[in-house]
């Protein structure tokens, strides 16, 4: 779950972490838990994407980003000590469009939409803090993510329609290291089954990049066209937390629900120049719903 908080557990936390808690007992060995999520929110990604591709700092022409996200997760225990844990997420963003009419002339700026598919699998263990558990995970990451924009200016003239369309692309693919922290309170109600739970995780991929740019113009009765594509070594950073409640509707299900905070920054290609590359940090926030079942 893009195109999308950085929080991100400092060193001295983890440290005070690891010293002042205890190892939790793992779930019972064999036993498997299925998660799926499912969210939906609102963002700050095409304007981030259009200050970077203008060097324009604050532009806020758009309205907020929609995206939908999703994902499912397996987890068990390799025996009392050692769990691991592996999930598949997908992140929908919708086409944003900005659009000005004057007459016969339009300018528009177009976010032409974007995804991201990201699988981590960790080995972590829990830990007792007081009556409550958190489990610290390591692991790895891959994700795949795209991005597209383009820009359109159309005027008449006393010869005719004038036209310029400038398209862009940016494709990532990589793998890198992932570390998660998960922790669930003691129950908050006198049945036990409302807890509080909450989290964050941490993505640094390497990869490659695909940049590809557009154009097309139409001028005079004479029509051009420009099509290039660079490719490149380059990093994506994927960071997200969340908070929520957990209610247990019985021994081996639970539901979930609760708001989500993530972070990217990707590299993008910008209109000016051939081998001019911004890194574009967009945020993303959403409520999510979630289940748990254990089998």
């Amino acid at each position: 779950m893009n195109r999308s908080l950085i929080i991100i557990p400092s060193t001295a936390a983890l440290g005070a972490l690891g010293a002042g808690v205890s190892p939790a007992t793992a779930q019972d060995v064999g036993e498997l838990t299925f998660s799926v999520d499912f969210g939906a929110g609102s963002g700050d990604f095409s304007n981030e994407l259009y200050s970077e591709k203008f060097g324009a700092d604050g532009f806020d022409e758009f309205d907020s980003d929609r995206a939908f996200a999703g994902s499912v997760g397996l987890s068990g225990s390799f025996d009392t000590t050692w769990d691991w844990a592996l999930s598949v997420s997908q992140t929908d963003f919708e086409a944003n469009v900005f659009l000005v009419e004057d007459g016969g002339d339009s300018f528009s700026l177009n976010n032409d939409g974007g995804n991201r598919t990201q699988a981590g699998f960790t080995v972590g263990q829990t830990f007792r803090l007081g009556s409550s558990e958190a489990r610290f995970g390591l692991g790895l990451a891959y994700a795949n993510a795209n991005s597209s924009s383009s820009l359109s200016f159309s005027e008449t003239t006393n010869k005719g329609l004038n036209s310029i369309d400038a398209e862009t692309e940016s494709e990532f693919q990589g793998i890198g290291p992932r570390m998660t922290l998960d922790a669930e309170s003691a129950p908050i109600s006198s049945d036990g089954r409302f807890t509080i739970v909450g989290g964050a995780d941490v993505n640094y991929l390497a990869g490659q990049y695909t940049h590809s740019k557009g154009l097309n113009a139409f001028e005079d009765d004479e029509f051009s066209s420009m099509r290039s594509s660079v490719s490149q070594d380059g990093e994506l950073l994927t960071a997200g937390a969340y908070v929520g409640i957990k209610y247990a509707v019985s021994d081996a299900t639970a539901v979930r629900f609760g708001v989500r905070r993530d972070m990217t920054s990707m590299e993008h290609v910008t209109y000016e120049g051939d081998d001019a590359i911004s890194t574009v940090r967009s945020g993303l926030t959403s409520a999510y719903i979630g289940m748990d079942v254990n089998f």
